[in-house]
């Protein structure tokens, strides 16, 4: 179950370690339970089906076989402590509310093939049992926080491949909706033969939809895997599901969003048993997440392992996947301050001192981060509001700045691009003002109102002002960068936290001495209720020539009293 993000990153670490260690790209699998807050699910189809008004003729008969064998009367009075007709007729199964009718078609998702099957012949035509299942609406959404992750770790090529037994088009809306560039350009979508024969001309990170897509309905619904009979026909020896599945024989596959007796784990485990038969394959060591105990099939994935059960719900899983990423991008930052000599060191101390400080920055890394984000994000109960789903695109914003002074795409995630050696400085000072925060309880962060930064709070002055990282030649180049920043936050009509903005160079230089600043103020514009922009630039020489980390951590909190 769901707990802070510290445990939870130690259930991913298997995941995330074969993939930065050993070089095996992730590779997930993904069933109906990733899209269940966003998309009907499978009873809620099938009692679609059973409400067409005017009936399909031979509807009741169906409705009321399946009525009598599954007990639906029984499940009703269980549900609703009200007494119904047994067997339960259709003229009341369609008065009673949808979450009831959903409760008596329960039974019928272990066998929806057939269910299809019944249904696709009462209704005469395939393209009629799709509409009275109101299919379009798989072709739209709102995408749930583990859509968005996925999006971001494919932006990252994080995961190389997604097979999924959906039908819906949530990871693609993720990434349209919130990633810079263009979905093809990062990967194939392969939902047909012709797809998936030419996918290798493409990026080569590859969305496979193994029975289908919403985006074919309705021009080619003889895509779309519904039937058992579209069962069988996917699972044939020379079918192109058949041959995509071979992508689960040798990789190690993290399977999300299936159930114990998931009819499609089911045949997913069979093709990877019957592949791995063929070829004389050693078990390649999958991975099953879903809160609950793991059972039946989900089981038999693991080779009846509980180590490697995550017993996570989708949304917890990706964003910890990310997160985790994104710390041990930060500790590589680190282990390459261990490596590098005296000279090299962005702030010059003793070896002892420079020891020290990145040991506080590996505490930071390692321990102030996951409980960072628990402060943030919030505890498990209260997480996953769409704009905590979004925080990425903030930290992007950030980044973006502190790298090159600059966003190129509001509102859109854009590339962390880690680098060492920027990283280095940027997890020294995060750990420098973490521990001034600990240290004087009168400041303290939160996430910036704008599209970027944080917001400092001096409980004592009354001040509040925006601080932002920078690492670059500062403040000439700054001036240019922070003024097309805040032109941006005047034109989309966003405000500041307050008409201050502290810059926190991030690497040192020597100013020349003939340098000339612009003069007045870093905008001739104000926003409104502000009458003047106060641009303070903290000098490096303060950061950078300081003698050790708790100097470093005196030195900005002097600037940010200042």
């Amino acid at each position: 179950m769901p707990g802070t993000f510290a445990e939870q990153f130690q259930l991913v670490d298997p995941i995330l370690g074969r993939a930065l260690q050993g070089g095996l790209p992730i590779t997930i699998c993904t069933g109906s339970g990733i899209s269940r807050r966003r998309m009907p699910m499978l009873s809620r189809l099938i009692a679609r089906a059973f409400c067409q008004s005017p009936p399909p003729q031979r509807l009741e008969d169906r409705f009321n076989y399946y009525s009598g064998q599954y007990m639906f009367a029984a499940r009703v009075k269980r549900k609703t402590g009200n007494d119904v007709p047994d067997p339960l007729p259709l003229i009341v199964f369609g008065t009673l509310a949808p979450e009831v009718q959903d409760d008596a078609c329960s039974p019928l998702c272990q066998i929806y093939p057939d269910v299809f099957r019944d249904l696709e012949d009462v209704y005469g035509d395939r393209r009629l049992l799709l509409e009275a299942l109101q299919f379009e609406e798989f072709q739209r959404g709102s995408p749930d926080a583990a859509h968005c992750y996925i999006a971001f770790l494919l932006a990252e090529r994080m995961i190389h491949e997604v097979l999924t037994f959906n039908w819906d088009q949530l990871v693609e809306i993720a990434f349209e909706n919130h990633i810079a560039g263009r979905l093809q350009d990062f990967a194939s979508v392969i939902n047909d033969g012709v797809s998936w024969t030419t996918w290798r001309e493409g990026p080569g990170i590859t969305i496979v939809k193994l029975h289908g897509c919403a985006s074919q309905f309705p021009a080619q619904l003889h895509n779309i895997v519904l039937t058992r009979a579209d069962l069988l026909t996917a699972c044939a020896p020379d079918s192109w599901q058949e041959q995509a599945m071979g992508i689960l024989f040798n990789n190690p596959v993290l399977f999300c969003g299936f159930s114990g007796s998931d009819y499609d784990a089911s045949i997913a485990l069979q093709s990877l048993v019957r592949g791995r038969r063929a070829r004389n394959l050693p078990d390649p060591r999958h991975h099953v997440a879903q809160p609950n105990e793991v059972e039946g099939i989900c089981r038999d994935l693991i080779g009846n392992d509980d180590q490697r059960h995550i017993p996570l719900g989708a949304n917890d899983l990706f964003a910890s996947i990310y997160y985790a990423w994104i710390r041990s991008r930060l500790v590589a930052g680190i282990d390459y301050g261990r490596e590098l000599p005296a000279g090299r060191r962005p702030f010059q101390w003793s070896d002892s001192e420079w020891a020290r400080a990145l040991d506080r920055a590996e505490k930071f890394a390692n321990t102030d981060f996951p409980q960072i984000l628990d402060q943030v994000i919030g505890a498990p109960a209260e997480r996953w509001k769409t704009e905590l789903a979004l925080l990425p695109i903030w930290l992007s914003h950030a980044r973006e700045l502190y790298l090159r002074g600059e966003i190129q795409h509001h509102g859109k995630y854009s590339n962390l691009d880690f680098q060492p050696e920027k990283d280095l400085t940027l997890v020294l000072l995060g750990a420098a003002v973490h521990d001034l925060l600990g240290n004087n309880p009168h400041i303290s962060l939160q996430l910036g109102h704008s599209d970027c930064g944080v917001d400092v709070l001096n409980s004592q002055s009354g001040a509040r002002f925006q601080l932002i990282p920078y690492y670059g030649q500062y403040p000439h180049k700054a001036y240019g960068a922070m003024k097309a920043y805040l032109r941006h936050l005047q034109q989309n009509d966003k405000d500041l936290p307050s008409p201050k903005i502290v810059i926190l160079p991030c690497n040192y230089y020597v100013q020349r001495a003939v340098e000339k600043l612009p003069p007045g103020p870093i905008l001739a514009s104000t926003f409104p209720g502000v009458r003047k922009l106060i641009e303070q630039f903290i000098p490096p020489q303060r950061v950078f020539e300081t003698g050790s980390f708790t100097e470093l951590v005196s030195v900005i909190k002097e600037e940010l009293d200042g």
